[in-house]
């Protein structure tokens, strides 16, 4: 059901909502959030109900594998300008938001792969909540030679729907000029949905609580 709803979206959705810019959905009707909202019902209905059966790896792999093909069915049709690549980590150092569950399968993959992490630096980052000068905001999972995820195949939603139109360079530091992304709405009430489906915070904090929890 929820791989019927990713697939079929852009027909409907680009119609409700044909601009893609975060800054024009702020000014979206009322009645188009009312349906977003009920949409974002459904699908963590849809969601809790596949994590009650198949656990939280499972179902949490089910909806990466489904908005990934989404967001290359998209790109493949649609042919946007995108700059992000790979090795660009500019986006690496601003603040992302992860739901408990995606704390919990980022957790398992690093403790079967046995990849390190930095829990000072999580500490420090969790502790200052994210107000920090730009050098000292750099993902805990970001590989400091390549400039590469260390989690990719299980990144969060938060990163893996991020789609920047602007030059690399806006992301990174607002000075330059306010960065823009494209705003997807099936994917945003996705993200949404799993959010709502537990507890939500900062990436590094998240993180933390599963390192104790274990």
């Amino acid at each position: 059901m929820i791989s019927f709803l990713v697939r079929y979206w852009h027909k409907i959705g680009f119609l409700i909502m044909p601009d893609l810019y975060k800054e024009r959905f702020k000014q979206t009707p009322w009645y188009f959030k009312l349906y977003h909202s009920y949409d974002i019902i459904k699908l963590k209905k849809l969601y809790k109900k596949d994590r009650d059966n198949k656990g939280v790896v499972k179902a949490l792999e089910n909806v990466f594998q489904n908005v990934d093909n989404y967001m290359n069915e998209y790109c493949n049709q649609e042919k946007p300008t995108i700059t992000c690549k790979k090795g660009c980590s500019f986006c690496c150092s601003k603040e992302v938001f992860i739901s408990d569950d995606e704390a919990k399968i980022l957790h398992n993959y690093i403790s079967v792969n046995d990849i390190k992490v930095d829990l000072n630096k999580a500490t420090y980052q969790a502790l200052s909540k994210f107000n920090l000068p730009l050098n000292q905001r750099d993902c805990i999972f970001l590989d400091s030679e390549t400039k590469e995820c260390k989690v990719y195949r299980v990144r969060p939603l938060s990163c893996r729907m991020l789609l920047a139109a602007s030059e690399p360079k806006f992301c990174l530091n607002d000075k330059y000029g306010k960065p823009l992304y494209f705003l997807l709405p099936k994917m945003e009430n996705i993200k949404t949905a799993i959010w709502n489906s537990s507890i939500s915070g900062i990436l590094p904090a998240m993180i933390l609580k599963q390192v104790k929890e274990k």
